[in-house]
């Protein structure tokens, strides 16, 4: 056949396939997230090559529809029976005044692989495009070619389908005839048959006794439900009902047929019918494609999502490998599953995305982590991934913004993704730990608390006192220390009991609390002795506030059924700016004040000993 007559075959299969200008779809969709996502590319691209145009059936990276055909690098591609490599675009005279090379997007490295039809057609290729030249591992260009194989066996499925659908125009004529469907027939890559009405095998090709080990003969003498698991016949035969009443066109179905040996085998059925002229079926035309790898890969698959993280860390090349089971996977693990390249840029993004953060996967790659992390905490990640790169794998814990404007809290885990010393990119595996971060700062803030009266305990007192000290020696100025002790507590416990007692406690802590400044801090170290952090006070409003503190301790309080008074005791001492007063050596010498007071008469305040001057209350 001449080079102008088989593109003209070319075109009239293309256009008869009805694939340019169709809607997207999830099968082409997912191949494309999973080929950027194994081959770490920013650009990749399903095209179907019309006469002078390349369309795009998906992409990652790319926002055009199409391009024209004539500066396109699969024009190339499509002439080569392997895939087609330039891993430096200006270092090739056939691509280096490429506007695509010249200009945006500035391409520099290419890999394509061939879509073909049954008959070896070139209908489009499946490629992948780099900003920065590359050599392409074998291991990626399996993946690659992989991949296109699997589109050219879904359009090799369509074109089967092509020699039983109604056709009309100039394609139609250019496939129609029983050469043509004799050649189809025979020639598919898929199991083909033609069934009578009572389920008898009337015609099936070679590729259909191949899957199911039966000859053409021995299958004529069977009927497709004597090969059909019996837990799938029901669904089959109530789908073939509807057929037949014209409740539907046509149907497919994924279902188990048991070979000649014995064994089973999943396929996936496509059937649709042929009518006489007043509407009767006369047969069923049965488009059969054999699964049981993809079943099997899988079902295995999910059967180790339970321990994604680990089987992410151990078989990271296997998963490299298997582009769609990693699909199958991360789309139903509840964790957010990404997958980096070395500038931590998204490459891919499972479901979880979606259904967590309200992000399109599809949409984020390409994207920084940025994007969804934040500035701040992206620059965070990648200083702790630097700092780590001698780690294969590390475990974070950061914020992470929710869509209705709250705060989650993630752990994650990245892997790096090493090739040849290199790291080339990072797995990352992201669960919500929020309600345990929820426990933990509760939990923490228990060990801070006094339980009886609520306010913070000695251990968060000791932290205050040393964060305020150096609080002060930063900008100067002072900090107040007020070592308060109750006079008569004991009394009060043996007469009233111990229940009474807290209650006192509870009282005081109150007051204590009431006038406080959101910067000054208030807390019990044990029994009846309390402490005060004030800031920046002068002398005059020091004993101003002491004053203030002994007539509010002061005031009688009413507990149960009892009028209760108690006095206070207080020492007072002063941190300066520099000083370098120890936070332990400014406590006792507020305690030593506190003694002082109570030897001079109780219900009264001293200064410390760093001070000469003893002020009357």
């Amino acid at each position: 056949m001449s080079t102008v007559s088989q593109e003209e075959e070319r075109l009239a299969l293309l256009h008869a396939l009805a694939i340019l200008d169709s809607p997207s779809e999830p099968f082409f969709d997912s191949l494309c997230r999973l080929v950027a996502s194994a081959i770490n590319a920013p650009i990749v691209l399903v095209s179907f090559i019309d006469r002078d145009r390349l369309w795009f059936k998906s992409s990652i990276g790319n926002n055009k529809p199409e391009i024209e055909r004539e500066a396109s690098f699969c024009a190339w591609c499509m002439e080569q029976e392997t895939p087609f490599l330039v891993p430096d675009t200006l270092a090739d005279a056939r691509f280096a005044n490429n506007p695509y090379v010249a200009g945006a997007p500035g391409i520099r490295s290419y890999a394509g692989a061939a879509i073909r039809s049954g008959s070896g057609l070139t209908l489009g290729t499946l490629c992948v495009l780099d900003t920065q030249p590359r050599e392409f591992s074998a291991d990626q260009i399996d993946r690659l070619n992989d991949a296109a194989q699997m589109i050219s066996k879904e359009m090799q499925r369509r074109e089967a389908l092509l020699a039983f659908r109604p056709m009309a125009g100039e394609a139609a004529r250019a496939l129609d005839g029983e050469a043509r469907f004799r050649s189809v027939f025979e020639g598919a890559a898929v199991g083909i048959a033609l069934i009578g009405t009572d389920g008898q095998w009337m015609d099936v090709n070679d590729a259909l006794c191949k899957i199911v080990g039966y000859s053409r003969d021995e299958l004529k003498q069977l009927t497709f439900q004597d090969i059909t698991h019996p837990d799938d016949l029901d669904k089959d035969l109530r789908l073939l009902a509807q057929l037949a009443k014209s409740e539907s066109d046509r149907y497919t179905i994924e279902k188990r047929y048991i070979k000649k040996d014995g064994a089973t085998i999943w396929i996936n059925l496509t059937v649709t019918v042929r009518r006489s002229p007043t509407g009767t079926p006369l047969y069923y035309i049965s488009i059969v494609d054999d699964i049981q790898q993809r079943v099997v890969a899988q079902q295995a698959l999910l059967a180790l999502q339970q321990t994604l993280e680990q089987r992410v860390e151990l078989r990271t090349r296997e998963l490299q490998h298997a582009i769609e089971q990693l699909q199958l996977v991360t789309d139903n693990v509840p964790a957010l599953v990404a997958y980096f390249d070395a500038d931590l840029r998204y490459r891919y993004a499972n479901e979880a995305y979606r259904t967590v953060l309200g992000r399109d996967p599809l949409a984020l790659i390409g994207q920084p982590l940025s994007e969804v992390a934040g500035l701040a905490r992206a620059d965070e990640i990648r200083r702790k991934l630097n700092a780590s790169k001698n780690e294969r794998r590390i475990t974070l814990e950061v914020t992470q913004p929710l869509p209705d404007g709250s705060l989650g809290y993630n752990s994650v885990t990245f892997i790096s993704n090493i090739i040849d010393d290199k790291i080339v990119g990072y797995y990352s595996l992201a669960h919500d730990i929020t309600e345990r971060h929820a426990r933990e700062m509760e939990r923490e803030r228990e060990a801070r608390q006094d339980v009886l009266t609520g306010l913070p305990n000695r251990r968060a007192f000791q932290e205050g006192l040393r964060t305020a000290i150096s609080l002060a020696d930063a900008r100067g100025g002072s900090i107040v220390v007020l070592f308060i002790d109750l006079d008569g507590f004991k009394s009060i416990n043996d007469s009233l009991g111990h229940e009474c007692g807290d209650l006192v406690l509870q009282e005081t802590a109150r007051r204590l609390g009431a006038d406080l400044h959101t910067t000054d801090i208030a807390a019990r170290l044990a029994g009846d002795e309390f402490v005060m952090i004030v800031a920046d006070l002068d002398h005059l409003a020091i004993e101003t506030m002491a004053c203030t503190l002994l007539r509010s301790i002061g005031t009688p309080m009413q507990i149960g059924q009892h009028q209760v008074a108690v006095s206070a005791s207080i020492g007072i001492a002063i941190y300066h700016a520099g000083s370098g007063k120890a936070p332990e050596s400014l406590l006792h010498t507020a305690d030593i004040g506190m003694y002082d007071a109570k030897r001079s008469g109780k219900n009264q305040y001293r200064f410390g000993p760093s001070y000469d001057a003893v002020l009357p209350s």
